[in-house]
């Protein structure tokens, strides 16, 4: 098991912590980087059995086997993807299980070293300008919202396409 940032005995684990620190939670996890490791566990609920456990880590073979070697170890579970189907729909980063599998195949095609060196990452920097004055456009220099999902699936297509 991954270390994690010390509570205590307490029955609610790294509740509070994440909590209190929720207004600046990037500057707690980066806290826990520097002060733990680059690989550590918030645990949501009693350590015996915790209601959540939260595995955080920035290690390359790490993120390897969670994300290629063993990643039917590691769903993200309902509520996540839930979560992330306000920002990503029903792409990789918002399913699980076969539908991540099939969408993971299916892009590990196109994300080769090689093709990220001589095509894609050409493509990115020439198309981001472009993005960044569609969020202001549309946003209307910050004053009002817009349609991330809807920007970003542009600037996708006009990459990719």
């Amino acid at each position: 098991m991954a270390p994690s940032p010390k509570t205590g005995f307490h029955p609610f684990g790294h509740l509070f912590q994440v909590l209190w620190r929720y207004h600046d939670l990037l500057d707690y996890h980066l806290r826990c980087y520097r002060d733990i490791g680059k690989t550590f566990v918030l645990q949501i609920g009693p350590s015996f059995a915790p209601f959540k456990t939260l595995l955080n880590t920035s290690v390359p073979c790490n993120l390897q086997h969670i994300l290629k070697t063993r990643f039917e170890n590691y769903e993200k579970g309902e509520e996540v993807c839930s979560t992330m189907h306000e920002v990503f729909g029903q792409g990789i980063f918002g399913v699980d299980g076969k539908a991540w599998y099939s969408q993971r195949k299916t892009v590990s095609a196109i994300f080769t070293a090689e093709n990220m060196r001589n095509e894609v990452v050409k493509v990115m920097l020439d198309n981001i300008p472009q993005l960044i004055e569609a969020f202001r456009e549309g946003s209307a220099g910050g004053t009002r919202p817009v349609d991330a999902q809807e920007l970003f699936f542009a600037f996708t297509m006009d990459t990719f396409c």
